[in-house]
């Protein structure tokens, strides 16, 4: 069984430098989403994979998740059926999670 790959493309040391989701089959690209908003981006990919079916399945790389922690602001959640979505969350309410655990 084959797969495609989902990775956020970012900068990972010093400024984080958002460029784009980037879909590939392990060897080439298949789909970019570059609109500068990567939680609209992650919508309109997860949208794009749905209507995208192949004999295979989509796998999300390491840069996903480490994307949210990495960049401040961001982090997930669920939408009503179970899947996951990348959202914003103001910094504070972030440091306040992390303070809480303390």
């Amino acid at each position: 069984m084959s797969s495609r790959i989902i990775r956020i493309e970012y900068n990972e040391i010093g400024d984080p430098d958002y460029s784009g989701i980037t879909i590939s089959d392990g060897e080439n690209t298949v789909r970019t989403f570059m609109t500068g908003d990567v939680v609209a981006d992650f919508a309109d990919m997860k949208d794009w994979c749905r209507g995208n079916p192949f004999p295979g399945r989509y796998m999300f790389s390491s840069s996903v998740d480490h994307f949210t922690m990495d960049v401040p602001g961001y982090g997930w959640t669920s939408d009503d059926e179970g899947r996951d979505m990348l959202i914003r969350v103001p910094i504070d309410e972030q440091q306040a999670g992390v303070d809480d655990d303390s």
